[in-house]
């Protein structure tokens, strides 16, 4: 087999059936069988390929399936994926329809090691805007929050009660690859509160019963958004260290908004804020 573009490296790469080391971790670590201490992620397509090389990710191997490959584009990517020294293997068409947890899979995944952010690894300009992410379980929402959160110049995500694993295939494709390279922090309360206070950032929660519309809040150039779970809103944990609140007007007879759309509709509002030039404020 010469594969895609009559390459013949297709011919030379070792064969990796299901029960073999490097595919028997892949699956684990897309369906969270086994304890996963080094939070290792598996990249699903080129385009999830393309971004964890941007983002400078240590890549632990590679699966390919050149028959599947659409177009140079995806040569080129395992081109460069090649060159940072992980190991690739080519598997079979009937193990690639496994690789993938959506429709159709380009013939391209990788293994590779998540960033693993501290607090101390973020810095706080001025303006700055924090996104908090409490309790939060559904992570299509948590991966669409940490995608507004960086399209609108966050500089970070925090989240407190974490109920979702970060490593999660869902969450990397609902953030669109942004939670490869947003700084997105695990920590308690009292841990981001605390680190919030360093800064002196205004902390607002969110509360469909806030006097203070998300329009007419006054916000101060550092601020933190505080998001509570789907179910059961922000932890009580958090009042003493928010200082105030702030809600979405609905009509309609609407009286709530799914999380993440409330995330991004607030998170741009301020953002414009500090930054009407680049934001049309």
């Amino acid at each position: 087999m010469t594969g895609a573009g009559g390459d013949e490296r297709w011919s030379r790469l070792p064969t990796a059936g299901p029960k073999h080391p490097a595919v028997a971790q892949y699956f684990a670590i897309q369906n969270n069988s086994k304890p996963n201490p080094q939070r290792l992620i598996v990249l699903s397509g080129l385009w999830e390929l393309e971004s964890g090389l941007d983002a400078g990710l240590e890549l632990i191997a590679l699966l390919v399936s050149p028959e599947r490959f659409r177009g140079n584009r995806a040569i080129d990517v395992f081109t460069r994926a090649e060159r940072t020294g992980a190991p690739a293997y080519a598997v079979a068409d009937r193990l690639a329809t496994r690789i993938s947890d959506r429709d159709s899979w380009d013939g391209l995944a990788a293994i590779a090691v998540s960033r693993q952010w501290q607090l101390t690894d973020v810095v706080l300009g001025d303006p700055a805007l924090v996104l908090v992410l409490d309790g939060l379980e559904v992570l299509g929402n948590v991966g669409t929050a940490v995608r507004s959160a960086q399209a609108a110049g966050a500089a970070a995500v925090l989240l407190t009660n974490r109920r979702v694993r970060l490593s999660h295939p869902r969450l990397i494709h609902a953030s669109m690859a942004a939670s490869l390279t947003m700084p997105m922090l695990d920590c308690s309360i009292d841990e981001a509160a605390a680190w919030l206070h360093e800064y002196d950032v205004q902390v607002l929660g969110t509360d469909t019963r806030a006097q203070t519309t998300y329009k007419a809040m006054a916000y101060r150039s550092r601020v933190a958004l505080v998001l509570g779970s789907e179910r059961y809103g922000i932890h009580r944990d958090w009042a003493p260290h928010v200082e105030g609140s702030v809600s979405i007007p609905m009509s309609n007879g609407v009286d709530s908004l799914n999380v993440a759309n409330a995330a991004t509709i607030l998170l741009f509002e301020i953002a414009s804020r500090h930054r009407p030039a680049e934001f049309g404020g």
